[in-house]
């Protein structure tokens, strides 16, 4: 009888030492989840604070702000006015997302980034939209940029390469033209200057669609387009091996004093027309 009395009085220490660890462990839960939750508020709180002190602090207003990235004070001041952006003004009191994505609206800028330099100063970082080439449409000449965006005529368009049948359409300034032909201008700019680094590309002509006619001069002149301008013919297919071949042809033409009105190179065989021949 006594063995079981002290069996039954050990079970019961057990379940309550059960009972406390489990009570202990709920307590802890419950200390830690106080804890967590007061540094939020805490952290909210303090956040307010920190806000409410930056939105006010006298230091924090803006006394400059820079614009890099564009050639003359005009272009400056309107990227400024466009963006809305005032001295005195907080610093933290901008959105500087929604103020970059308002000046890549403007036709002429390609990227906008907007920076604070704490602690009173903006800096508005641009890249601008510039032409590579130029091309005509009823008399008008309008710059293409690399990513076929039709801008404006350039100030100096006679020292780009003038690109004929690329506008299927009236075209738009800020709208954009086929990225086909960009790419195709692109490959044969680049295989041209590894190919003719003396050279330069003054026209090509992209309308007919079994060749490409392209012409070329001595870099630094710049003659009136495609009247004393060497002529070649290419292969859409071919670039790379036409090209290739080009300088070969031309050292024994001059070798020869031959003179010639074009050179075709989409063939195996390639053809020379001479200025003597009919």
């Amino acid at each position: 009888m006594e063995e079981r009395n002290r069996f039954k009085v050990k079970k019961r220490a057990k379940v309550k030492r059960e009972e406390w660890r489990k009570t202990r462990a709920n307590l802890r839960k419950i200390l830690i989840f106080s804890i967590i939750l007061g540094i939020i508020i805490l952290f909210f709180l303090a956040r307010e604070e920190c806000k409410r002190f930056l939105f006010s602090f006298p230091g924090l207003r803006i006394r400059e702000i820079e614009v890099r990235g564009v050639v003359s004070e005009e272009k400056a001041d309107f990227l400024i006015k466009r963006a809305n952006i005032k001295k005195g003004e907080n610093i933290f009191n901008l959105n500087l997302n929604k103020l970059s994505s308002r000046l890549s609206q403007e036709l002429l800028i390609r990227k906008v980034v907007i920076l604070r330099h704490l602690p009173d100063s903006i800096i508005i970082e641009v890249e601008e939209r510039k032409p590579f080439i130029v091309t005509k449409w009823n008399g008008r000449t309008l710059g293409i940029d690399r990513e076929g965006v039709i801008l404006p005529e350039p100030l100096d368009s006679s020292s780009f390469p003038e690109i004929k049948g690329i506008l299927k359409k009236r075209p738009f300034l800020g709208k954009r033209i086929d990225t086909v032909d960009i790419g195709t201008i692109t490959e044969i700019q680049e295989l041209f200057s590894k190919t003719l680094p003396g050279f330069q590309i003054s026209s090509l002509d992209l309308s007919q669609k079994h060749k490409i006619i392209l012409f070329f001069d001595k870099k630094g002149i710049y003659p009136v387009r495609d009247q004393r301008s060497c002529k070649v013919y290419l292969s859409k297919e071919n670039l790379a091996n036409n090209l290739s071949r080009l300088p070969r042809v031309l050292a024994d033409l001059s070798q020869k004093g031959v003179e010639y009105e074009y050179i075709d190179l989409r063939f195996k065989d390639i053809y020379v027309k001479r200025k003597d021949e009919r």
